[in-house]
C-alpha cells in the first residue's frame, strides 16, 4: 500500500512541483540551457539548432550544420526525493548552405523516477518565404512534426488493485487509467521569423497545432491546447535583448499568459575563446514568477552552456532551482561569425601587453592574423551577398572591412559602388526568373566589378524594356555619375567564374545595338543575361539550352558560343567545349577577346593531353583534402603574422604545389615575396 501511494505521489509531483503553470503533460519546460538563461524568451532569437523546439522558422537562418544536446535536473531539493530530469538531442542540416532551407531532427525525453516518461521525436523544416514587393527585409517560416510517446512503468499490481473512494485497494478490479500504460500521438508546431532590419527580429510560434488527445484512456479527454508565443529581439554581434509574450493553457483549463524578458552579452578574447553571460525574468498568471541566469564558453566550433532557473513563488527555495547543461558543435565555418570580428578587435585592443614585451609581440602577431582574416572574410562575404542580390548586406560587410583597413582604396571604391546600388535596390530577388531582372542583375555586378562599359550596356537594355521605371533611371544616373568620377581599378566584389574553366564567362563582345531592337534582338539580349546568371548559379543545362536558342536566331553570336563552352567545360564535356570555343573564336571580332579565347582553347587542349598522358599526376595534384589545404594556408598565415617570411613563403609554395588554383595562396605568396624584396631578402 505504501509503494502504491508513493507512486501516485511521484506522478502528482510532475503536475505540482515544476516551476511553470502546467498542462497534464508535455509542458513547455524549455530544452536549451542558453534559452533557459534568458527566461526561455527565444522565439525571436531563434538562431541555433534548438529552433527545432522553440521556433522552426529560425532554422532557415542557419548556414552550417549543428549538433546540440542538453541535460536538466529539476529541483534536486524536493522533499519527496523526486528525480525529475530532461534530455534533448538535436541536429540541423542546411540544404545548399541554407538557400534551400534547413532540415532538423530532434529527440526530447522527460522522466520522473523511471515511473513516468514523455518522449518526443521531432522532424523540422524551415526556409525563407519570398516576400518581394510585399515586405521589406526577410521572412522565414517553419514547421515541426512531432511523434509523442507517453508511458507509465513499474506499476506492479497498482493497475489491477485500484484505490476505491474510501482509499482502500480493490483487488481484482481494473483501474481505467493505469491499465493503459502507453499513449502515442502525432502533433505539429509552426512558426514565423521576420527580420525587417539587420538588428531586429520578430517571432511567432504555435505549439500543439493538432491539439491531440493524450489521455491514457482515450475515452477520457485530455487535450493539449494550442500555445501561442510572440517575441521580439534586438541583436548586435555580442549583445541580445529579447522579450516574449506567451498564451498558454493552465491546469485550470483556462488560458493564461507569461511575459519574459532576457538579455545576453558575449565577451570575446583573442586567444582564449569567447565567454557569455545572460539573465532573464518571467512573470505570469497563477502567481507565476521566476528568475534565470546562464553562462557560456565558446572555443573553435564548440560551445558549452549552463542555465539556471529559480522560482520566486509556488515552490520552496530549498529546491535549489533547475540546473541545465548544454553542448553544441557547429560544422564548418559561418559567414556570420566573421561579422563579429570588428567588434572583437575593439573589445581586445585595450588589453594588449606593454609594447616591447614578449607578450606584446605574441599578441601583436595574433592581432595581425585576426585582422587579416577578418578583412578577407568580410570581403568574401560581401562578394557572396552581392552574388545573391543582397546589396545592403554586402555594403554592411564592406563597411566592417573598412573599419579594420580604413586606408584601403580598393575597399573604398567598392564601398562607394555598393552604396549607389543599395540606395536604389537594397536587394534583388528572383533575378534568374526573367530576362529583365537578369540583365539588371548582370549590369549591377559589372558595375560593382568596375566594368562600367558593360554595366551601362546592360542597364540601357533594361531601361528600353521598362522606360517608365523611375528606380532604373535613378540607378543609371547614379552609375554614370560615379563611373565618371572614380578611376577604373579592380575591386574585391567581382563575379567569379562558375567553374575553374579556362575560358572567361564574360567577353567584350556585345549584342547588336540599334536604335529600335526587334523582338529577336530583345530575346537574344535577355537570353545572354540569363545565361550569365545561370552560369553563376551552376545551372549549366539551362545555359546550354538558352545558348542553342540564341544561335538558332543568330548563328554568329560569339558570346553565346563562349558561354555554352564554359557550361560544357563545367559538365566535363570537353569535346563539346572545344567546339563551342572554336565557334566563338570564329565569329569574335574583338582582338582582346580573341586572345582570351585562344588561351582558353590552348588550356583545354593541354588539359585533355594531361588527362590522357598522366592520370596519376593529375590524381596527385588533387590529392590534398580541403581541410589539408586550409591547414597549410593557416600555417602560412601564422608564419607571416610572426614575421617569419621565408617560412611563410615555403608553406605557401608547398600549398600551391598540391593546389595550384588556390587563389588565396597565390595572393599570399605574391605579398610575402614583395615584402621580402623590400626588406632586401630578394633581388
Amino acid at each position: 500500500m505504501e509503494n502504491k501511494i508513493k507512486i501516485l505521489i511521484l506522478l502528482l509531483a510532475a503536475e505540482i512541483f515544476l516551476s511553470r503553470p502546467l498542462k497534464a503533460a508535455y509542458d513547455d519546460l524549455g530544452v536549451s540551457a542558453r534559452a533557459v538563461g534568458m527566461g526561455n524568451a527565444f522565439t525571436a532569437v531563434a538562431d541555433d539548432a534548438y529552433d527545432i523546439y522553440y521556433n522552426p522558422a529560425g532554422l532557415a537562418t542557419l548556414d552550417r550544420a549543428e549538433l546540440v544536446t542538453t541535460y536538466a535536473q529539476f529541483y534536486p531539493g524536493l522533499t519527496d526525493s523526486s528525480n525529475l530530469s530532461n534530455s534533448f538531442f538535436g541536429y540541423a542540416q542546411p540544404i545548399d548552405e541554407g538557400r534551400q532551407g534547413t532540415l532538423g531532427l530532434g529527440y526530447n525525453r522527460f522522466s520522473l523516477n523511471g515511473f513516468y516518461q514523455e518522449s518526443s521525436v521531432y522532424a523540422s523544416y524551415g526556409r525563407e518565404i519570398n516576400t518581394e514587393g510585399l515586405l521589406p527585409g526577410h521572412l522565414y517560416g517553419g514547421v515541426t512534426f512531432k511523434y509523442l510517446d507517453r508511458s507509465l512503468s513499474g506499476l506492479g499490481t497498482l493497475a489491477s488493485s485500484p484505490l476505491g473512494p474510501t482509499g482502500i485497494a480493490n483487488p481484482g478490479s481494473v483501474d481505467p487509467v493505469l491499465n493503459q500504460t502507453t499513449r502515442t500521438n502525432f502533433d505539429m508546431d509552426g512558426g514565423l521569423l521576420y527580420r525587417p532590419l539587420a538588428n531586429w527580429d520578430f517571432g511567432f510560434a504555435s505549439q500543439h497545432i493538432f491539439e491531440p488527445n493524450i489521455a491514457f484512456d482515450p475515452a477520457q479527454g485530455e487535450t493539449l491546447a494550442r500555445d501561442y508565443k510572440f517575441g521580439a529581439a534586438y541583436r548586435t554581434p555580442f549583445t541580445t535583448i529579447t522579450g516574449e509574450y506567451d498564451i498558454i493553457q493552465e491546469p485550470t483549463m483556462t488560458m493564461g499568459e507569461i511575459i519574459s524578458l532576457g538579455a545576453e552579452k558575449w565577451f570575446p578574447t583573442l586567444a582564449h575563446g569567447t565567454f557569455g553571460i545572460r539573465g532573464g525574468l518571467s512573470e505570469g498568471s497563477l502567481n507565476f514568477r521566476q528568475i534565470s541566469m546562464g553562462l557560456s564558453y565558446r572555443i573553435f566550433k564548440m560551445q558549452f552552456d549552463y542555465g539556471f532557473e529559480l522560482p520566486l513563488s509556488g515552490i520552496s527555495m530549498s529546491a535549489y532551482g533547475t540546473q541545465r547543461f548544454g553542448m553544441s558543435f557547429r560544422f564548418g565555418e559561418s559567414p556570420e561569425e566573421h561579422a563579429a570580428y570588428g567588434e572583437a578587435l575593439l573589445e581586445n585592443t585595450g588589453k594588449l601587453a606593454q609594447v616591447g614585451t614578449p607578450e606584446f609581440k605574441f599578441q601583436e602577431g595574433r592581432l595581425l592574423r585576426f585582422e587579416q582574416d577578418a578583412v578577407a572574410n568580410f570581403v568574401k562575404q560581401a562578394h557572396d551577398d552581392a552574388e545573391k542580390g543582397e546589396f545592403t548586406l554586402a555594403l554592411d560587410r564592406i563597411n566592417q572591412a573598412i573599419s579594420l583597413s580604413p586606408k584601403d582604396m580598393v575597399l573604398s571604391e567598392t564601398q562607394a559602388r555598393l552604396a549607389v546600388v543599395a540606395n536604389v535596390y537594397p536587394e534583388l530577388k528572383d533575378f534568374a526568373s526573367s530576362d529583365v531582372k537578369a540583365s539588371l542583375y548582370v549590369g549591377i555586378i559589372h558595375f560593382l566589378s568596375a566594368n562600367d562599359k558593360k554595366a551601362l550596356e546592360h542597364m540601357n537594355y533594361v531601361i528600353k524594356l521598362s522606360p517608365n521605371d523611375q528606380k532604373l533611371k535613378d540607378l543609371l544616373k547614379a552609375m554614370e555619375a560615379l563611373s565618371g568620377q572614380l578611376p577604373q581599378i579592380p575591386t574585391p566584389v567581382q563575379t567569379p567564374a562558375a567553374t575553374p574553366a579556362p575560358a572567361p564567362t564574360q567577353a567584350p563582345a556585345t549584342p547588336k545595338q540599334t536604335s529600335t531592337q526587334t523582338p529577336e534582338e530583345q530575346y537574344i539580349q535577355g537570353a545572354l543575361s540569363l545565361m550569365e546568371v545561370n552560369l553563376d548559379l551552376k545551372q549549366y543545362d539551362k545555359v546550354i539550352a538558352m545558348g542553342e536558342g540564341v544561335v538558332k536566331i543568330d548563328p554568329t553570336n560569339a558570346l553565346a558560343y563562349l558561354r555554352m563552352g564554359a557550361a560544357y567545360y563545367a559538365l566535363k564535356k570537353y569535346s563539346k567545349a572545344q567546339w563551342a570555343f572554336k565557334k566563338s573564336h570564329e565569329y569574335e571580332t574583338d582582338p582582346e577577346s580573341l586572345k582570351k579565347i585562344e588561351a582558353a582553347l590552348d588550356a583545354l587542349r593541354n588539359l585533355v593531353k594531361t588527362q590522357k598522358k598522366s592520370p596519376l599526376k593529375k590524381a596527385r595534384k588533387s590529392s590534398a583534402s580541403p581541410q589539408e589545404i586550409e591547414n597549410l594556408y593557416q600555417a602560412g598565415v601564422t608564419f607571416y603574422a610572426e614575421g617569419r617570411l621565408k617560412e611563410a613563403e615555403n608553406v605557401f609554395q608547398k600549398l600551391l604545389d598540391v593546389a595550384p588554383d588556390y587563389v588565396p595562396a597565390q595572393r599570399a605568396l605574391q605579398r610575402v615575396r614583395a615584402e621580402e624584396s623590400q626588406a632586401g631578402g630578394l633581388q
